[in-house]
């Protein structure tokens, strides 16, 4: 069972660092394709914690936490 540490979720950086080991356990994947073949693709212009992806197998672009 994984444990969560709530103090961990009041700030914006460090949910969604828990939200990412959470969701991508082997790593970050894409949602589409499932490779692991991702590279960071800037932030998010709305939420500058959240992380943008882009699929190097398939070009799919994505933000973590969604």
């Amino acid at each position: 069972m994984l444990s969560v540490n709530l103090t961990h979720l009041i700030d914006d950086e460090k949910c969604y660092e828990t939200v990412r080991q959470m969701r991508w356990t082997r790593g970050v994947c894409c949602p589409k394709c499932q490779s692991l073949a991702v590279i960071k693709r800037g932030k998010d212009e709305t939420q500058p914690a959240r992380q943008r992806y882009q699929c190097k197998t398939c070009g799919s672009i994505g933000v973590s936490g969604r």
